[in-house]
């Protein structure tokens, strides 16, 4: 999605790999070197800083969100031309579907994996008093944040992956 490939690493390995799915989850200073997402989320919120401006406002959130999609229609618009696609005339157009991720045996297992991180999660309904406090919460941010979306990179990686295979445009 937003990494960047590396240099060291050949195409072909990137586009097999889990690379190209940045999950924007640690220190954002060392992703933006290979994540645009992770860089231009600096790159805003020192905006808004400078500007004495909160980042995680809903005013300034939504307009950022209009701003994007404004955006994301003239590129939309700008490749559809390029590549001689009729926006305008997509009568009785087919669109396949890729097949249900559970169907490949890789994501049941990361299934799994998230079912047993939600147990783990849930084990630590009752914990001794002595216990670090903010390490605890530090580890259940982590076991919960692993728990979905790693069940949800699986997927979206298997579907981009099944649509990659079926598009010219990313051969």
């Amino acid at each position: 999605m937003g990494l960047v490939r590396p240099p060291w690493v050949s195409k072909e390995w990137f586009k097999k790999c889990p690379f190209n799915y940045c999950d924007h989850f640690g220190d954002k200073e060392v992703l933006a070197k290979f994540c645009k997402i992770c860089k231009e989320e600096i790159v805003r919120i020192k905006k808004y800083e400078k500007e004495g401006k909160d980042p995680y406002d809903w005013k300034n959130v939504l307009n950022e969100v209009s701003d994007s999609l404004m955006q994301a229609m003239i590129m939309l618009d700008k490749e559809a031309e390029r590549l001689g696609i009729d926006l305008t005339n997509n009568e009785d157009e087919v669109v396949e579907e890729p097949p249900p991720p559970d169907t490949n045996p890789i994501y049941k297992l990361i299934r799994a994996y998230g079912d047993r991180i939600e147990k783990l999660i849930n084990s630590f309904s009752v914990v001794p008093v002595e216990v670090d406090a903010q390490l605890l919460e530090s580890v259940l941010d982590v076991f919960s944040h692993s728990r979905h979306f790693i069940v949800a990179k699986t997927a979206r990686a298997f579907a981009s992956r099944w649509r990659e295979e079926r598009d010219p445009i990313f051969a």
